[in-house]
């Protein structure tokens, strides 16, 4: 099934649905969320309360944690992650093949405490010369980003002086922020739209020839109560009237 052809029978359900005497429109939509795009989410999640009546129940977790949550059976209407966890919930039947939807994407970028001084990460011998010459970095612990960072240090050639200065961060709202500003590390390196959070400042994406895009696609449970709010969510994620707190996160809309 299609995308167009999922979203044609989640509105032919929303016609029978809305039709049946008694049922409330009104539904709780639980979300499992890959922290990266967490900050967009929670960014429009009153203004699609607002608009639609529905609420929204978040887990936050790395995106990779997404599909081991699935597989453990923690309860979803919605999945948010990178592309090949997305794919790998569908081939297992956990997410309905055409419900997948890209929502948006973003770079690596380096952030400090707010008011401390920036560093050089201009060029790739900048960006190395600052990692060696950090105290202490925070990354994420699972996630893709995290992921990314630690092979880039042995590309980088200096895996040896600069792990042993790591400090693992746990997903969610704030989580990858959170060693710097507790003071516990001097830069935070992670996906932009988790490490532009408030008492942090972003020196800057990480140089072009290093950059790693993250890809956040959305996808509704096979056996999710309820489609058609969950539907509803992925329209709002994926709407141009998401776009202005899309880019306002870091992030570059994929939406049509």
């Amino acid at each position: 099934m299609t995308l167009k052809a999922f979203a044609a029978a989640a509105t032919a359900a929303l016609l029978t649905y809305s039709a049946a005497p008694g049922v409330a429109s009104a539904a709780e939509i639980k979300a499992i969320v890959a922290g990266g795009i967490t900050p967009v989410v929670t960014a429009l999640t009153a203004e699609f309360e607002r608009t639609s009546g529905h609420k929204l129940v978040f887990t936050f977790v790395s995106g990779p944690v997404v599909q081991r949550e699935i597989e453990k059976g923690t309860p979803f209407d919605v999945a948010i992650s990178q592309p090949e966890v997305i794919e790998s919930l569908i081939k297992s039947g956990k997410v309905a093949a055409g419900s997948r939807a890209d929502i948006a994407r973003t770079g690596v970028g380096l952030s400090v405490r707010a008011g401390a001084p920036k560093p050089d990460i201009s060029s790739v011998d900048a960006f190395r010369q600052t990692l060696l010459k950090a105290k202490s970095i925070a990354h994420s612990k699972e996630g893709a980003s995290g992921v990314y960072f630690m092979g880039l240090l042995d590309r980088l050639g200096i895996a040896a002086e600069v792990k042993p200065k790591l400090i693992g961060a746990p997903a969610g709202p704030g989580g990858l922020v959170s060693p710097v500003l507790k003071g516990e590390a001097e830069m935070v390196v992670g996906t932009a739209s988790a490490i532009m959070e408030e008492g942090v400042a972003l020196v800057g994406p990480i140089p072009n020839e290093l950059q790693h895009w993250t890809t956040f696609t959305a996808g509704i449970a096979t056996a999710s109560t309820d489609a058609v709010a969950a539907q509803a969510l992925v329209r709002f994620l994926t709407a141009p009237g998401a776009i202005a707190a899309i880019k306002a996160k870091g992030m570059e809309p994929l939406g049509r």
